[in-house]
C-alpha cells in the first residue's frame, strides 16, 4: 500500500500530461489530471487534502502564475508545487 498522497496535474499540453499521468501510475502513485479551463471551472470544488505536488504545465490562457498560486495559497497545509512548463 503506498502512504503517498496524490499528484495534481494541471497542464493544457495533453500528451505531457497523459506521459506524466503514467509515470505516476508506474510507481503507484494517483493522479488527477486537468486541463487548464476544466481546473479553473472545477477548482473551488476540489479537496486537495490528499494532494501532495502539484505540477503546473503550459498554459493556452492568458493567466498569470500568481492568479493561479493564488488558488492554492488557502489550503490547511502548504502543497509543493512543480512547474514544469516555460511561464
Amino acid at each position: 500500500m503506498n502512504s503517498l498522497g496524490s499528484l495534481l496535474i494541471i497542464d493544457d499540453d495533453t500528451e505531457r500530461r497523459e506521459r506524466l499521468a503514467h509515470l505516476a501510475a508506474f510507481i503507484d502513485i494517483p493522479s488527477h489530471c486537468f486541463d487548464f479551463v476544466s481546473w479553473l471551472q472545477a477548482a473551488k470544488g476540489q479537496d486537495l487534502s490528499g494532494v501532495d505536488l502539484i505540477c503546473l504545465g503550459e498554459s493556452s490562457l492568458p493567466l498569470s502564475i500568481e492568479k493561479l498560486l493564488g488558488q492554492f495559497q488557502y489550503q490547511s497545509r502548504p502543497i509543493p508545487k512543480l512547474i514544469i512548463a516555460d511561464w
